[in-house]
């Protein structure tokens, strides 16, 4: 089973801090799965965290270790690259698009999955201004962006004795995860 902790990139490429070259040791003997904690995240993209974190993966790589990517949409214009920030409606959806399918392919064989969309029960400015309908649809962008790549849905308290979480969310999408790519199934929910 896979079991696996985040992790920022530069850690795992530092080879002289002993602190990081300790932490990579204790990453190649206790994980066999990692996400990157904020490397792959949209905001990330103009810090040239990409070329960080493909030096990672080799690194990853090199010790049998995959990489669940996280993640590629999350619905706060807080978490969105200040150029976006700004857009709305079919601007915004565009970007969110274009976003999906560029990054999605840029990293094909090198997640085993991603995070499509991030906490849409708590965080639902974008849904808002592009519509609902697109939670499906950024699923269905970055299936035809990477075929094989694992899809998944991430958010907290999906699985909790609480249920109105759960049930915020699941009216939110409006839809079931097995439901969100009409007749595929979204790999897995994380929560």
């Amino acid at each position: 089973f896979r079991f696996g902790s985040a992790v920022p990139a530069s850690r795992l490429l530092d080879t002289v801090n002993p602190d990081n070259l300790r932490f990579q040791e204790e990453v190649a003997r206790l994980f066999n799965t990692v996400t990157f904690e904020n490397d792959l995240k949209w905001p990330a993209i103009g810090d040239g965290s990409l070329s960080t974190v493909n030096r990672a993966v080799d690194w990853l790589k090199a010790h049998d270790i995959d990489v669940r990517g996280h993640c590629l949409l999350w619905g706060s214009y807080k978490h969105l690259p200040p150029a976006v920030r700004e857009l709305r409606g079919d601007e915004l959806l565009a970007a969110c698009k274009a976003h999906v399918a560029d990054y999605a392919t840029r990293m094909r064989g090198k997640v085993y999955l991603w995070d499509v969309v991030n906490e849409a029960g708590s965080n639902v400015e974008v849904w808002d201004s592009i519509g609902w309908e697109s939670f499906a649809d950024s699923f269905r962008w970055a299936r035809a962006a990477d075929p094989d790549v694992k899809l998944c849905y991430n958010d907290y308290g999906i699985i909790d004795e609480r249920p109105e979480y759960p049930a915020k969310v699941a009216q939110r999408r409006r839809v079931r995860p097995v439901d969100l790519l009409a007749g595929e199934h979204v790999d897995e929910v994380a929560g």
